[in-house]
């Protein structure tokens, strides 16, 4: 009977361990996708413009020992920068604003969705009171008064 015992209580720590571990593996997925928004936000977001720029005309000044050294160089490399992103992230996922890391992750989520199905889900877009078809190539705009007088014009 003992042995029965300890057989459950081993399946039981083990599911345990591995519910943990599926745990531990969402977390992960959640602070990794943060951190890849939180770098591409600061890399190419608007928002940040103005303190890359800053970053990019005094980092020639900064000597790389110094605090704005490490951020000048940081600057350069968006691998180095996810590093200490991630780092932060971590931290932040560990407080009570962890809902930050969870919202730049289903953001990032949204992102990758919207490129990976673009292609699929893209509809025509409104201009100026025309409805616009945007085709194979994003510059070649065609406004659906104009292609319409194109097929008037083409002979049978």
């Amino acid at each position: 009977m003992c042995v029965a015992i300890g057989r459950w209580h081993d399946n039981g720590l083990a599911l345990r361990r591995s519910t943990e571990m599926a745990g531990r593996l969402v977390e992960l997925l959640v602070v990794s996708l943060a951190t890849w928004q939180a770098v591409e936000i600061y890399r190419h977001g608007a928002i940040f413009e103005g303190t890359r720029a800053w970053f990019e005309t005094k980092s020639a000044s900064f000597s790389s020992p110094r605090l704005l050294g490490f951020l000048g160089d940081l600057q350069a490399c968006p691998f180095c920068l996810s590093v200490w992103t991630a780092a932060a992230m971590l931290g932040i996922y560990q407080t009570q604003l962890s809902f930050v890391v969870s919202i730049l992750a289903v953001s990032r989520l949204a992102n990758l969705a919207n490129d990976l199905f673009y292609r699929f889900t893209r509809t025509a877009a409104r201009n100026g009171g025309i409805f616009t078809q945007v085709n194979e190539v994003d510059s070649d705009v065609v406004t659906t008064s104009e292609k319409s007088k194109e097929e008037e014009e083409k002979p049978e």
